[in-house]
């Protein structure tokens, strides 16, 4: 499950157009969640990727995490960690916390339209010191890529891993208004920096057979996007949309999971997904590894990247 709990956000990021969109205002309550949550572990998901927008602005998230844990769900949160501190304590329980960062001050304040490095630097610190094992999650556009050496040498000293992926082209239900192109840094020129960086730190962790797909056109041409197959997509009013995270072709609306999976309509997107005109562009990381059912060199080659 890709659970979207909110499009709000504090922070502006360049190579991030959710918080632009104004999409799903009106949010759902706890208990509505709830009930998609267990919907959903009915229907056979055992992993949930919490999200937004930034997730921890929901007054409820630690109630939302401990349900999902109490379910029996492996549950990461990706958040800026600006609010990270205010719930060092009720994050404890997760399986996985990804927050998004670079070391270099210039570069990551502007990156992020908001003046926040200190704050955050200081969060990941101290989350690393309540022991909650935070991941630094770092998108590399041609500027941050020049400072990733600081951003390994940061998670280093702490003894913490190092997540590096390319800008992921994924335009938001038509509110694109980024010049991806622009974004987006050379893959071989980010391939050849970071297995230079691994070996200064083993806790340097990249995909090469993402990146590489990338550097022509994407995963989706070569393994074929299971995006509608394998994920509910829970979006911030807990609908559920189809078929993936990006582009809503069907949307449950109030109806169960169950119905709204298994009707004619959703079984005609999955059987079109990665066909889709949207797809063509589409470089979604998230969206890759639960691509990679019946692909086990693929699977393989994922968990050697991300493990070792």
């Amino acid at each position: 499950m890709l659970f979207e709990v909110t499009y709000r956000c504090d922070l502006h990021c360049g190579f991030c157009n959710i918080w632009k969109c104004g999409l799903y205002p009106n949010e759902a309550s706890t208990e509505e969640f709830k009930t998609r949550l267990r919907e959903s572990w009915e229907l056979g998901c055992r992993l949930i990727s919490i999200t937004g927008g930034e997730p921890l602005l929901r007054s409820d998230i630690s109630e939302l995490v401990e349900y999902s844990l109490d379910l029996g769900f492996y549950v990461q949160l990706v958040t800026n960690g600006t609010l990270l501190d205010r719930h060092l304590d009720s994050l404890k329980g997760l399986d996985f916390l990804a927050v998004s960062f670079t070391f270099d001050k210039n570069t990551y304040n502007g990156s992020r339209g908001v003046k926040a490095f200190r704050k955050v630097r200081d969060n990941i610190v101290k989350a690393a010191d309540a022991g909650l094992k935070p991941n630094i999650f770092c998108v590399l556009t041609d500027e941050i890529l020049e400072h990733a050496d600081k951003t390994v040498n940061f998670a280093k000293e702490l003894g913490i891993e190092v997540h590096f992926n390319s800008v992921d082209i994924s335009p938001k239900e038509g509110y694109d208004d980024i010049d991806w192109n622009a974004m987006r840094t050379e893959d071989e020129r980010v391939l050849k920096t970071l297995r230079e960086l691994r070996k200064l730190y083993s806790g340097v962790r990249f995909n090469e057979s993402l990146l590489r797909m990338k550097a022509h056109g994407g995963f989706n041409e070569r393994l074929g996007c299971k995006a509608a197959q394998t994920v509910v997509s829970l979006k911030p009013d807990a609908s559920v949309s189809l078929p993936c995270p990006i582009y809503t072709i069907a949307n449950s609306g109030n109806s169960s999971l169950k119905d709204f999976w298994r009707s004619k309509t959703v079984a005609s997107i999955r059987s079109k997904c990665g066909h889709f005109e949207f797809c063509k562009w589409c470089q979604l990381s998230c969206m890759y590894a639960p691509s990679l059912i019946g692909r086990p060199f693929y699977i393989f080659k994922w968990l050697n990247n991300m493990v070792y």
